[in-house]
């Protein structure tokens, strides 16, 4: 959405290359350490489910195109989200639930912003207020059952209470009805967030 805005904030374009190349590296070494069958199975739908979706966001940024774009990333985030819980089942730890959610935390972050921009770049989706509001939704009630959590340490805590303040800024801008958008404070806001989240 960035790149189709022609917005150089942050140099979308490069972001978005440096992304797809970690997705891929990812998804590779995931496949790499063989974890269980259910998970190599679950990996391999996951990667079905990308290979297209790569092709259209190396491709030019087409805003007639999104529609579809955002109903296959959907379906690769259910499925990789699927993934995410089978490894944490194998893995037997007793800190894989808490782990899981705070890396959902991470996409959830990225996918708040991704929708904020979408609506910036003006592409029209009836569903979109719902979405947006429902992920919102999700990562506050996420947000409380980590703050809740006895595993956490003070530095756990602290880096909490620092996503909370930032998700304030995606609570007033998702929920505004001014028609004026902030998308670099949203971009920054939503880059701190996951690099909190992934540290927590």
């Amino acid at each position: 959405a960035m790149v189709g805005m022609g917005n150089d904030f942050g140099n979308p374009g490069e972001d978005l290359q440096k992304n797809i190349a970690l997705f891929d590296s990812s998804l590779k070494s995931l496949k790499a350490l063989n974890i269980s069958a259910p998970v190599n199975e679950s990996l391999v739908q996951d990667e079905q489910l990308w290979l297209p979706i790569k092709k259209q966001i190396e491709a030019k940024a087409d805003i007639a195109k999104v529609e579809k774009l955002q109903q296959d990333l959907d379906a690769l985030l259910a499925s990789c989200h699927k993934t995410t819980g089978l490894i944490a089942q194998a893995s037997g730890a007793k800190a894989a639930e808490i782990v899981n959610i705070s890396g959902r935390q991470r996409m959830l972050s990225q996918r708040m912003a991704a929708l904020y921009m979408l609506q910036v770049w003006g592409v029209k989706d009836p569903e979109f207020k719902g979405k947006l509001n429902a992920t919102m939704d999700e990562f506050a009630r996420a947000q409380e059952i980590l703050l809740q959590s006895k595993l956490n340490t003070p530095e756990i805590n602290d880096g909490l209470a620092r996503v909370k303040r930032l998700f304030k800024w995606f609570e007033m801008m998702g929920r505004s009805k001014s028609g004026r958008y902030v998308p670099a404070i949203i971009s920054k806001s939503a880059d701190k967030m996951l690099k909190e989240m992934n540290t927590i």
